[in-house]
């Protein structure tokens, strides 16, 4: 009896072991195919000026609250710490 148990876990673990090697085996399909529609980017020129890093930063900063937000948190627990 625990013989034909052990044959029979040992089976489904051999199954298993193909199954999982296997799978990359069929995910590395190397037929090239054609890029969809929604993976083609088109780059056109904008009338849009140029605009830095630095600038991108700022204006993050100007119009994201959190950063307001915390510097209250933090002089709040200032004052009650005394």
């Amino acid at each position: 009896m625990y013989r034909n148990l052990y044959h029979r876990n040992s089976m489904f673990c051999a199954a298993i072991t193909a199954l999982v090697l296997a799978a990359p085996l069929r995910a590395q399909d190397t037929t090239p195919s054609t890029p969809a529609a929604a993976d083609v980017v088109s780059v056109t020129a904008s009338d849009e000026p140029e605009i830095t890093v630095e600038a991108l930063i700022a204006r993050a900063l100007e119009n994201n609250p959190q950063p307001a937000i915390a510097r209250a948190n933090l002089e709040a627990a200032r004052a009650r710490a005394g």
